[in-house]
């Protein structure tokens, strides 16, 4: 945080001096433009863009003459004024997705699945958070109340595993049965 305010600060200042050099200061005298015909010849060797003042921070951030924290707002909004994303924002980024149970071949199945819908939900959320594309069924095949993958449209093998092992802790119904479980983003 410290880094995106000392940013903000920096390119507040940065604008500040351009605008003086530019403009001249509020009630400096003749001095002030003499001062920018004497700084003028030195500068031509830069760019037309080096010497124009940054442009206005966009939608709620400081204004242009305001210094660090001296009423320019919060520091996330010092930050998008001066184009550096803060780290408070990246709820921005987080890709949300949701786990359903698309059929299962017990009432029992099912019920107990549900009572995991949180954990499930957890392992889908952790793989978003390397494959944010990630979406598909998953079909798991149910035998003497252990859960394998029997076919996979995610293929993201450590949500295969995480889901897997989730579904270990979990008192399914013995004998032969079938769960397919949807991963959809949203």
């Amino acid at each position: 945080l410290l880094l995106v305010v000392g940013c903000a600060k920096k390119a507040a200042e940065t604008g500040a001096r351009n605008t003086e050099a530019v403009g001249g200061a509020p009630g400096a005298g003749a001095g002030s433009s003499a001062a920018v015909m004497a700084t003028s010849p030195q500068d031509t060797h830069q760019s037309e863009a080096a010497k124009a003042p940054p442009p206005p921070p966009a939608g709620g951030g400081p204004s242009q003459g305001a210094k660090g924290g001296e009423g320019g707002g919060s520091a996330i909004d010092q930050a998008r004024g001066a184009g550096v994303l803060g780290p408070t924002d990246q709820q921005a980024f987080l890709v949300k997705g949701a786990v359903t149970i698309k059929s299962a071949s017990s009432k029992d199945l099912d019920a107990a699945v549900k009572e995991q819908l949180e954990a499930l939900q957890a392992c889908y959320d952790k793989s978003l958070e390397m494959n944010e594309k990630l979406a598909g069924d998953l079909t798991l095949a149910i035998k003497d109340a252990k859960a394998s993958v029997s076919k996979t449209t995610v293929k993201d093998s450590d949500l295969e595993q995480c889901i897997v092992h989730v579904l270990e802790k979990v008192k399914l119904p013995k004998g032969k049965s079938t769960l397919v479980l949807s991963f959809k983003r949203q």
